[in-house]
Formats: structure tokens, sequence, C-alpha cells
């Protein structure tokens, strides 16, 4: 049988264990241990910071009104939209998903509350929409 040509990296880590990781071509050592990559681990960790960064909208964007369901539903399409074109991070697209539901539900109380037409006719219907009071 073949042995391995390849070489461990010959630096000891944090816990006192050897690295174990393969070292580089011409060095003792891995890209994370060998001095000589040190600027090279500084832009790589740079470079990966910067493009694990969550897309949000500039701070200096106008806020919008959500009052009502048909706000609701302005919101919701803008921010699919900026999600799909990447100018908006899902999990911040998540979150405003999230929010205009508490929303909704709140103003769906105050509507109960002030004996909206709209709710009454949902009772009297027992929640089916596609019946028309009368």
């Amino acid at each position: 049988m073949k042995q391995s040509a390849k070489k461990s990296c010959a630096a000891t880590k944090g816990n006192g264990t050897a690295c174990g990781a393969a070292a580089l071509p011409g060095s003792q050592f891995c890209f994370f241990h060998d001095p000589a990559k040190a600027a090279a681990r500084r832009q790589a960790q740079s470079a990966g910071g910067l493009a694990n960064r969550m897309a949000t909208l500039p701070a200096d964007a106008p806020d919008v009104k959500v009052e009502d369901a048909a706000d609701v539903v302005k919101l919701l399409s803008a921010t699919i939209n900026q999600t799909r074109r990447g100018e908006v991070d899902p999990r911040v697209a998540n979150a405003v998903g999230y929010l205009a539901n508490i929303v909704l539900a709140a103003t769906a109380s105050a509507n109960w509350k002030t004996g909206s037409p709209n709710w009454k006719r949902w009772l009297k219907t027992g929640g089916n929409q596609r019946e028309r009071a009368g």
C-alpha cells in the first residue's frame, strides 16, 4: 500500500493537541497556522464577514404606515419584492411578516371592540366570508 505523501500541520492547538490539518505545499503548517499566511487569513476573515452581512434597507428609508389590512398588503408586497431582489434578507422579511400579522390581529381586535359592521357580518355568517349578510 502507498502511504500518503501529505504532511500534517506542525502546529499545536491551544488545548495542547496536534493540529492534524494538511500542511500547505512547501510549508510545515496549514493555512490557519502558517505565519506567512497571516495577511491572507485576515483578508479572508474580512471578506467572509462582509459576505455574511444581513441585507437591510438603508437607515434613511422612509417609514411606512401600517394601520389596516390594505397597508399590510402593500408592506408585504414591497417586502416580497425587496427580498426577491436581494435588498432585504429573508430573515428580515420573516420578521416583517410576523409583525404584520400582529398588526392585523390588533386591528381586528380594535374593530371587534368598536363593533365594526364587518365583524358583525362575519359572526352572522359563522366565519364564512362567501355568504353575504342581507
